[in-house]
């Protein structure tokens, strides 16, 4: 009865499917790593950690491979074959070389997460044209090169953009992109000003480059630098030159450089003021505006609420603060903004499990209670959490420390709680393999 039901299947579900797990064995042979406990023997990669298939499709659309230890070059031919996939996450891993030309096969990419790697030469050009549906691009920490291509213009839905901690080289383009928000490619080795389409953007995100112009405190050279006044006189002088002896030259042309020298000292004076000025008056300002609005709720009613008095203002950090590789894929406001449900209450605390928007991440978030260590008390405790390495742990990624509040944040393992394991009640291995970005 089973081989006739298997007859009246759709040959091309089923050949989509096992062109899938070739694809996947191709890259199990490839890269080294945790890739290497698959286990091959089930004909389903669907099972397999870190991959997630869609049911209807009968393909696999999403693979999550973070901080597996992966190691050398992707070949080609790989993503050629999996080009249903949504979601790919490799980021904290080792791998190396360019970036395989074939994914551009997935057109229906939505999210691709390379961060931490090693990856090396120019991004594919044919990648501005396949990978239209892209909404979350984070290439941060690796070793791209080349110029930044505007063919990130073709990525409409683009929301983030992290090229940060790379090699890339030359000129901003104008990047016209309507939704873009989270954007970073700081310490590169670009030149020459910033676009007026990205002004908008925290000069942190410009920084460790020799950029210049708006939203960065550093002026570009133009024409306009060199006062009229001065000008007018240069060309006077010259004018007049064939009539007045050499002192008189000399004494004009002294006069100048004086007036010159003493003109650009003042203006690097009333600089300096300014940005002092901005430093200590507009960034706290920000910083008020930004705790006023600290809020997030959930299903279950969880929230943080942190108003803008004068005693926070001097409690701590008023940004998340990623501990070991962590890299700042999503900030304070992200996780503000996150859906939350209660997992369970403790001696120290509640935890909650927190969805990032766009359901991009799933979260785990411990906020203490009744803690009294000074900041750089709890700093020390928690850096010292944060230095343990072991499998059976989950590494803790970030934390917030307020007067008035405390978060530990880890990513979430749907794996049950530890007194789930001990007394028998264990997750089905569905739960175990759906591992999230």
């Amino acid at each position: 009865m089973l081989p006739f039901l298997l007859l009246l299947l759709p040959a091309g579900m089923m050949a989509d499917l096992t062109s899938d797990r070739a694809a996947l064995l191709s890259l199990r042979s490839a890269v080294g790593g945790r890739t290497l406990f698959w286990p091959t023997a089930q004909q389903n990669p669907c099972n397999w950690s870190g991959v997630q298939c869609d049911t209807t499709l009968n393909r696999v659309t999403a693979l999550h491979l973070p901080g597996v230890s992966l190691s050398g070059q992707l070949p080609l031919g790989i993503f050629g074959n999996l080009t249903r996939l949504r979601t790919i996450s490799l980021r904290f891993n080792s791998l190396s070389g360019p970036l395989p030309s074939d994914l551009s096969s997935c057109i229906g990419l939505r999210n691709l997460y390379l961060q931490g790697n090693r990856f090396s030469g120019a991004l594919p050009e044919i990648l501005f044209t396949s990978l239209r549906d892209l909404v979350r691009l984070d290439l941060a920490a690796n070793n791209f090169s080349g110029e930044i291509s505007n063919g990130f213009n073709n990525f409409t839905r683009l929301r983030t953009l992290y090229l940060e901690n790379n090699k890339f080289s030359g000129s901003l383009p104008e990047l016209e992109i309507p939704k873009l928000e989270q954007f970073n490619v700081s310490f590169n080795n670009l030149n020459g000003s910033v676009p007026k389409s990205l002004r908008s953007k925290p000069k942190e995100s410009f920084a460790g480059n020799s950029l210049c112009g708006s939203p960065l405190d550093r002026l570009c050279p133009s024409k306009e630098d060199v006062p009229p006044a001065i000008s007018v006189d240069l060309r006077r002088n010259r004018k007049k030159k064939n009539g007045l002896s050499g002192g008189a030259i000399a004494g004009i042309v002294i006069g100048s450089v004086l007036g010159l020298v003493v003109l650009l000292a003042l203006l690097f004076f009333l600089c300096r003021k300014r940005r002092s000025s901005l430093k200590n008056g507009a960034t706290k300002l920000t910083d008020a505006e930004f705790l006023g609005e600290m809020q997030l709720t959930g299903s279950n009613g969880f929230s943080l609420d942190a108003p803008a008095t004068s005693s926070m203002m001097g409690g701590g950090n008023k940004k998340l603060v990623f501990l070991r590789n962590s890299s700042a894929i999503f900030d304070l406001e992200d996780l503000l903004r996150a859906s939350a449900e209660v997992l369970g209450k403790g001696t120290f605390g509640t935890a909650y499990k927190a969805v990032l928007e766009g359901g991009m991440m799933m979260l785990a978030v411990k906020r203490l209670k009744d803690v009294t260590d000074s900041e750089a008390e709890f700093r020390e405790k928690i850096e010292f959490v944060g230095a343990m390495d072991h499998q059976n742990l989950v590494p803790l990624k970030a934390y917030y420390y307020n007067k008035d509040e405390k978060l530990l944040v880890y990513d979430y393992m749907p794996m049950g709680s530890l007194s789930a394991l001990l007394h028998g009640s264990i997750p089905s291995p569905s739960l175990i393999s759906n591992n999230v970005v």
